[in-house]
């Protein structure tokens, strides 16, 4: 996806609630949420669509990479789409597939992330941790 998508699909496509969080991992094409045009859209009729940014090099906190995309891309693959429309389609049916349990397991890990960055003293130099299938598995989600 260009920039150019990107920035298109944020005006158009955007989930439009009262306020939303949108967080951007400084990918080349995330830029365009910057862009005037975009902040702008994100504030037309009311909305409060606020545009984040991770800090470069920063802890890995985002839910989305720590396996919800790994998770809608294994269904999404497998079907074949043209143009972004169809992308973004194929990606919002996928995600309310997903069962409870994977996205269970996604915040558990984030959870994880957040007690070895706080061990590290606030760096990311360790590995990420593995959840065991056991917490979900018997319905256990630490607190």
């Amino acid at each position: 996806m260009t920039s150019d998508e990107y920035a298109k699909m944020l005006i158009n496509k955007g989930c439009k609630r009262r306020y939303i969080r949108v967080q951007h991992d400084n990918a080349s094409p995330h830029a365009a949420a910057a862009r005037p045009i975009v902040l702008q859209a994100a504030k037309e009729d009311g909305w409060d669509i606020r545009m984040e940014f991770q800090p470069p090099k920063s802890p890995d906190m985002n839910i989305l990479d720590l396996g919800i995309f790994n998770s809608i891309q294994s269904v999404q693959y497998r079907q074949p789409t043209h143009d972004v429309d169809g992308l973004i389609g194929a990606v919002m049916a996928t995600f309310q597939l997903l069962p409870r349990r994977t996205l269970d397991k996604c915040f558990i890990s984030l959870q994880k992330v957040m007690e070895c960055i706080i061990t590290h003293g606030g760096d990311n130099n360790f590995r990420l941790p593995r959840v065991s299938k056991l917490y979900i598995k018997n319905g256990f989600i630490p607190s």
